[in-house]
């Protein structure tokens, strides 16, 4: 029976290894390795695979959810299928995926970009494909940017355009009139991008102006928690609802995980990315691989937080072992799986919100992103405080944050009026020191 989940941790790791995020698939195959397990098969058979994929759905379209759980346990057959011989791959006869469509459809847009009949069309999107590889390849991960480009190729393709003009480019940029201007300005730059890369090998490409559709960045400022804030925060994981040991591990992951966010100063994609071999707990060092622009670095902590991270280790090793589960990430669900950073905001939001920290109403108030900023301002105010050189000591703040570049950091000195204040006297300070030299 283990073999089977080990098997299943391996696919879901390989699939996710390629790009594949499979949240609801994997806790779908956790759901139909425990049915296995009670079924007390070894490998997996088309009958099983139907009665379990037809068990329960209370969806409200039933054949279609039914229809999903079978393709999802398909791909996982033809997976086990070259580990056990005795696999049985559902067909794809056997419940049928459901169409709600009397009318023909309409032809839907291909993946694969620039598959027309017009050879120009297949240049532009060829081309598309060529600026996004070559983007990636620089640590680039372009994923806003990958798939509002395949959007425009396809915009492009309905025009029969065979290469880019403004007049197209701004068409597409606002071809949603309810969206924001600047949401406008990012897809217009998203053409400008490829534009200049296109215009080499296309001289007819006309590249946007930036006076086009402008539209000023405003950066959130960030909201600086106290330590009685933090405090109220790490309180809040001690209610959320319990009903099993699920709930209970529930509560321990989310008052490590904040706490370490806290201190850190680790992105939360960061944080819930830590695998085991990530974290170092014998030298309190963690290991932040494939960042934010593909950037790796490592992330020493205090010997208090080394000691909250082995006793969650130590609860998480525990319940996992009970099931005869296992996980590569650090901070995971009740079925081993790696926790969802949309889940944890909202968590956040709903812990804030008892805390008296966002209101009731709009969603609008501190983030969780924002433990970031804070744990950036008060390391730079501290400095200011002990006297340091912080102009030399910045670029190592701005390492230990995983900055792309030192002016990212810089911008804290403007965020906050007590660290503005504090870069003016000494800045006046050396005015003085100048004048008496003169």
């Amino acid at each position: 029976m283990k073999r089977l989940r080990t098997a299943l941790q391996d696919y879901l790791a390989q699939r996710r290894a390629s790009g594949v995020k499979l949240r609801s698939a994997g806790h779908a195959l956790l759901r139909f390795v425990c049915f296995m397990e009670k079924r007390k098969c070894s490998y997996i058979t088309t009958a099983l695979a139907v009665e379990w994929s037809m068990q329960g759905s209370r969806a409200k379209l039933q054949d279609l959810a039914q229809a999903q759980c079978l393709g999802v346990v398909r791909e996982f057959a033809k997976y086990m299928a070259t580990i056990d011989p005795r696999t049985e791959i559902p067909p794809y006869g056997v419940l049928p995926h459901p169409t709600k469509h009397t009318q023909p459809k309409k032809k839907k847009r291909t993946k694969a970009i620039g598959m027309t009949n017009s050879q120009s069309a297949h240049d532009l999107g060829q081309a598309i494909n060529d600026y996004l590889a070559m983007r990636r390849a620089l640590g680039f991960k372009l994923r806003l940017c990958g798939n509002a480009l395949l959007d425009f190729s396809s915009f492009m393709q309905e025009r029969n355009a065979e290469y880019v003009t403004i007049k197209l480019a701004v068409e597409w940029a606002q071809q949603r009139a309810t969206s924001k201007p600047s949401t406008w300005a990012q897809r217009l730059g998203y053409v400008r991008g490829f534009a200049k890369f296109r215009i080499a090998t296309d001289p007819r490409t006309e590249i946007p102006t930036w006076d086009l559709l402008p539209c000023v960045s405003q950066r959130a400022r960030p909201y600086l928690y106290s330590e009685e804030e933090i405090r109220a925060l790490l309180d809040a994981t001690s209610i959320l609802p319990v009903t099993s040991a699920a709930g209970v591990l529930r509560r321990k992951t989310y008052y490590c995980l904040i706490g370490l966010l806290s201190v850190s100063g680790m992105r939360i994609s960061e944080a819930v990315n830590l695998k085991m071999s990530d974290v170092d707990l014998d030298t309190g060092v963690l290991t932040v691989t494939d960042g934010k622009f593909g950037k790796s670095r490592f992330v020493p902590v205090h010997c208090s937080t080394q000691k909250v991270l082995s006793n969650y280790k130590f609860a998480r090793d525990e319940y996992l072992g009970m099931r005869g589960f296992s996980s590569e990430y650090f901070f995971v669900t009740h079925f081993g799986g790696r926790i969802d950073t949309a889940d944890v905001r909202r968590k956040f939001y709903s812990m804030s919100k008892s805390v008296g920290l966002r209101n009731e109403g709009p969603n609008r108030g501190p983030r969780i992103h924002d433990l970031r900023h804070r744990y950036a301002v008060t390391t730079l105010l501290q400095w200011y405080r002990d006297g340091e050189d912080v102009e030399r000591k910045l670029p190592l703040l701005s390492t230990y944050l995983g900055h792309v570049k030192v002016k990212d950091t810089y911008w804290y000195l403007t965020a906050c009026p007590e660290l503005m204040g504090h870069a003016v006297r000494l800045l006046e300070q050396q005015w003085e020191k100048t004048n008496d030299e003169t």
